[in-house]
């Protein structure tokens, strides 16, 4: 019987690392979409990425071992919430995948993170340096004006 050949597709992400997920697994390229690698930034996210979807999938199907999967999703998301820019990433991988409850998992982790915190804390915490006083009062002001208009 003849071998059958892999059926790869070959991936370079923004850091220059490379990865490769197995076209015939839909679990591995994320149920079939092109997988635009670049706009991912590290395979390590892209492997959490992998990691997500194949658990999420094993527990719709009844196949998964733990059961548990909001326990499983907080150990996961646990994982990059210590580093911020690990987060982002993912939240980014998940937005161009369109792996809704996983940008979901991200944006809640990240509310969470900056709940009840000042400005300057928050601030520090998302890495935005070089806002003026000036400006701080203008996003404000514009801030303000959005919400009368949702209202």
């Amino acid at each position: 019987m003849a071998q059958e050949k892999e059926a790869l597709f070959l991936l370079t992400f923004a850091d220059g690392t490379e990865g490769s997920a197995d076209a015939r697994d839909a679990a591995a390229v994320l149920r079939g979409y092109a997988v635009p690698a670049p706009a991912i930034r590290s395979g390590r996210v892209f492997d959490m990425v992998v990691e997500y979807v194949e658990k999420h999938n094993a527990h719709r199907s009844g196949q998964a071992v733990d059961r548990d999967i909001d326990d499983w999703d907080r150990r996961f998301i646990a994982r990059a919430a210590g580093d911020t820019d690990a987060l982002h990433d993912l939240f980014l991988a998940s937005e161009e995948l369109l792996e809704y409850e996983l940008m979901d998992l991200c944006a809640q982790t990240t509310a969470d993170m900056i709940r009840g915190g000042t400005v300057e804390e928050i601030k520090t915490l998302l890495g935005i340096v070089g806002i003026t006083p000036e400006q701080d009062l203008l996003a404000q002001h514009d801030h303000d004006r959005l919400l009368r208009i949702i209202r």
